[in-house]
């Protein structure tokens, strides 16, 4: 009798839930569904990317070494540039990409200087360091001595 009770209050619970799924699934269709304007889309994404109020953002360097480093959401994104720029033990040109992006992340929007909320890149991002001269002569390691000191391997 009593794993019966169990039973009955398992599926109970799954009820439950498949009952919220059911009912946001229906809310995201009817959603999309309305005829909405792209600014009004754009002030939607905006709220949901204001409740971050940090941004942790990791950088890979081309040897491997990942740089991370956290900032303020409304920080500007000149400040990510500063941050690797002082990182790097020879101050070298180069860009940052998102992994699937082909252009570089820009400091600046229409002449405007871009946040990190606005650049999508808070809560958190994984960025990838590409030398913008196309030399081989690439430091090893990447980074300044100081900091190789204080690396901590990510691995076990």
């Amino acid at each position: 009798m009593a794993r019966l009770q169990v039973q009955a209050a398992e599926a109970a619970g799954e009820e439950q839930t498949l009952k919220a799924e059911t009912s946001s699934r229906r809310a995201k269709i009817e959603e999309s569904k309305q005829l909405t304007t792209r600014a009004y889309k754009e002030k939607l994404a905006a709220a949901k990317r204001s409740v971050h109020s940090t941004a942790t953002v990791r950088i890979r360097l081309p040897d491997g070494v990942i740089l991370q480093g956290c900032f303020g959401a409304r920080e500007q994104v000149s400040e990510l540039f500063h941050f690797v720029t002082d990182a790097l033990r020879l101050p070298l040109p180069f860009e940052l990409f998102a992994a699937a992006a082909k252009v570089p992340l820009a400091d600046t929007e229409a002449g405007r200087p871009r946040t990190f909320a606005s650049a999508s890149l808070a809560p958190s991002t994984l960025l990838y360091l590409k030398w913008s001269d196309k030399n081989d002569q690439e430091p090893v390691p990447v980074l300044r001595q100081e900091l190789m000191q204080n690396a901590q391997s990510l691995i076990g």
